[in-house]
């Protein structure tokens, strides 16, 4: 990722804005590729590499760990800034379809980055979290799941952290 910017600040969640202007950020690097910008192409199609996993997990609607490593420790691939959190335990994350909070989250984790990504569905309004198969599957259980909105965090068990690989 390229140069570090403050955090955006919006109802007491903070969002990067790299994160968030991601599809922008990967059309400018296409462009310094094809010799149309003013980045040096090799270093562009590196960067280009983390922007393309961040539409990925878009694509598929899922949340994960785009970025560590800053000052402001991992960002989720919808922007949210998590500190030290990961995807399943922070909340505050964005609908990347219609960009307003959601609580109900599917998450992926690649313990193994060699492996396939394992998938859960969170609901950071009651708490509910479980393991699911694929991204799909997590969606179609998000779909079904109906809870009364409490303002308390999901706090993943700890069979669901082993299966995310963050236990």
């Amino acid at each position: 990722m390229r140069a570090q910017f403050e955090p955006l600040a919006i109802a007491g969640y903070s969002y990067d804005p790299r994160m968030v202007a991601a599809p922008l950020e990967a059309l400018v690097l296409r462009a310094a590729i094809a010799g149309r910008g003013n980045r040096d192409a090799s270093l562009a199609a590196l960067l280009l590499l983390d922007y393309e996993a961040v539409l990925h997990d878009r694509k598929q609607r899922v949340h994960s760990v785009a970025f560590t490593g800053g000052p402001h420790g991992n960002v989720c691939s919808c922007g949210l800034v998590m500190g030290e959190l990961d995807a399943a335990t922070a909340g505050g994350h964005l609908d990347t379809d219609s960009w307003g909070r959601t609580d109900l989250v599917v998450v992926a984790h690649e313990p193994d980055p060699r492996g396939p990504a394992r998938f859960a569905v969170v609901c950071h309004a009651c708490g509910w979290a479980v393991p699911a198969r694929s991204a799909t599957d997590g969606h179609a259980m998000g779909e079904a799941h109906d809870c009364e909105s409490e303002s308390r965090p999901a706090t993943p068990t700890a069979r669901l952290r082993r299966h995310l690989g963050l236990a």
